[in-house]
């Protein structure tokens, strides 16, 4: 569905910044490619720019919390594991 929703916006608007890629996979700081599964990986659910260098992350939270959010060791992984340079945003977007 989240990619569904990307690719459905991207056609009406046009690519958001670099353009947004979908369900990209990361390990030990080297992109994996779409939806692939190993142990100890992290699935983005969208970035912008280059997915080897996200320039930005979006991490859709499909739940009735008003307030979702990424824990600090969520976010250490993600930054981690996706080998992000500094100061690369990670937005929640509650849907």
């Amino acid at each position: 569905m989240r990619l569904e929703l990307i690719d459905r916006f991207q056609r009406l608007y046009g690519p958001v910044g670099g353009g947004l890629s979908a369900e990209q996979s990361y390990l030990g700081g080297t992109w994996l490619g779409r939806s692939i599964n190993l142990p100890g990986f992290v699935r983005l659910d969208a970035i912008e720019g280059a997915v080897t260098n996200p320039s930005a992350l979006f991490d859709f939270k499909f739940t009735i919390n008003p307030n979702p959010t990424l824990s600090p060791s969520r976010i250490l992984q993600i930054q981690t594991q996706a080998g992000l340079a500094p100061g690369v945003p990670i937005t929640v977007i509650h849907l």
